[in-house]
């Protein structure tokens, strides 16, 4: 069976009619603002409280104003609630919290997909030739290439280079081997010595 996707119904009509601008702000470079408003305005449509269930008639979108402020999420005050009654609205506001960045992460990628469906971008391909790598990893928020931090014994080493050669040396004593056993001796050494 097809997996129906992340947003169905009147959810997936918004996203889809707001993919054109998403689009052109991806090409102007504002695509991060663009994604913001669309957000925003998906949340004054379904707000998080109701569920993702729920479907506002034509009337309730009708009556939304995306130009009217959004209504704070104030923590509760300590002093005008008991101490079960505070930790309960505390931990209510965490999770609408989740809830809500999560469905925003769901937004992006939602919207990023679309984006490279539309545009015919292959995912899978890499690469510096690849014009749309770079756009790719800018609308993921992910970098090119994944940090890499060297070992402990790998940088130690470098400054010891004398000492291991010695060592191996001393280990060898009159016996030959081929360039490959000498290396392998080199690595056991300076793991040896880097772990003290």
């Amino acid at each position: 069976m097809v997996h129906p996707g992340a947003f169905q119904g009147a959810r997936k009509a918004f996203l889809m009619l707001e993919k054109p601008g998403y689009a052109v702000a991806v090409q102007e470079g504002y695509a991060a603002d663009q994604l913001a408003l669309i957000q925003r305005r998906f949340f004054k449509r379904f707000p998080i409280d109701k569920g993702d269930t729920y479907e506002p008639t034509p009337e309730e979108i009708e009556a939304i104003d995306d130009n009217e402020a959004d209504a704070d999420e104030r923590s509760p005050d300590k002093s005008l609630l008991g101490e079960k009654e505070y930790e309960e609205e505390e931990t209510r506001l965490r999770d609408r919290q989740k809830k809500v960045e999560f469905k925003r992460g769901q937004i992006k990628r939602w919207l990023a997909y679309q984006y490279m469906k539309d545009a015919d971008i292959d995912p899978k391909e890499s690469g510096a030739q690849n014009p749309y790598r770079a756009l790719l990893h800018k609308l993921t928020g992910k970098g090119l290439q994944c940090p890499r931090k060297k070992t402990a014994v790998n940088v130690w080493r470098k400054t010891q280079h004398t000492l291991i050669e010695t060592n191996a040396k001393l280990r060898l004593g009159d016996k030959k081997t081929t360039k490959g056993k000498y290396l392998a001796l080199l690595d056991v050494i300076a793991k040896e010595e880097g772990g003290k």
